[in-house]
């Protein structure tokens, strides 16, 4: 078994009791901080699944990350993950949303969210724009 097999198998039986069975997977797709996988599920919670599993420095390759093994620092992500995400479900605020936290897989190191179709607030913000479009854009806001 590949590294990305041992993702797909582990996060599978974690989420199976949630959200169903993963029909289908993405990935993984290597960024900058996290190589990331996409799932399809069916069952209980049909949807869109998206799987992290975070890069560091010194750690080049997803075999890697997975011998390193379980990671504070992701276990803590996640966890702040839950709290944002009780935070803007209590606030009952329709035109807010966050992303909704699955499970953390320590054994594969991987944070399991389901995937959110929205505009990130680094984008909303302006995170890449010159000042000035930056600044014509908020003031559209």
């Amino acid at each position: 078994m590949t590294a990305a097999d041992d993702v797909r198998a582990a996060v599978s039986a974690a989420v199976a009791g949630s959200h169903g069975a993963i029909v289908g997977w993405r990935g993984p797709a290597r960024r900058p901080w996290s190589w990331q996988f996409r799932a399809e599920t069916v069952g209980a919670r049909s949807g869109r699944l998206l799987v992290k599993v975070p890069r560091w420095e010194g750690v080049g390759t997803l075999e890697a990350a997975l011998v390193a093994g379980p990671q504070a620092a992701s276990a803590g992500e996640f966890s702040a993950l839950g709290e944002i995400y009780a935070e803007v479900r209590a606030s009952g605020d329709p035109g807010l949303t966050a992303v909704v936290p699955v499970a953390y897989v320590a054994a594969v190191n991987a944070l399991v969210m389901e995937d959110l179709d929205a505009v990130s607030l680094r984008l909303r913000l302006g995170a890449g724009r010159g000042p000035a479009e930056a600044v014509e854009w908020f003031a559209g806001v």
